[in-house]
C-alpha cells in the first residue's frame, strides 16, 4: 500500500507537471490485480486538473491512449 500511494504521490506532484513526476508503476505480476485496487480509489478520489501548456495535454492524451492500448484500464 506505501508503495503504491507513493508512487501516485509521484505521479500527482505538482499536477504531474514536472520533470520528477512518476509516469510509470512497475508491479510483479502476481501483485498487479492488489496494486491496481490499491490505485483505483486514489485516482477516482483526485479531482481533474487544467494543465498548463497545450502540449502537455496533447502528451497526456498519448499516454492515455498509449495505455488503453496496451489493455490498461
Amino acid at each position: 500500500p506505501l508503495a503504491v500511494r507513493s508512487a501516485w504521490y509521484g505521479a500527482t506532484l505538482n499536477g504531474g507537471q514536472t520533470c520528477m513526476a512518476s509516469r510509470r508503476l512497475f508491479v510483479h505480476r502476481p501483485r498487479h490485480d492488489e496494486a491496481a485496487g490499491l490505485l483505483r480509489p486514489l485516482v477516482a478520489a483526485t479531482p481533474g486538473a487544467h494543465l498548463v501548456a497545450a502540449g502537455e495535454a496533447g502528451r497526456a492524451e498519448e499516454l492515455l491512449a498509449e495505455a488503453r492500448a496496451a489493455g490498461c484500464e
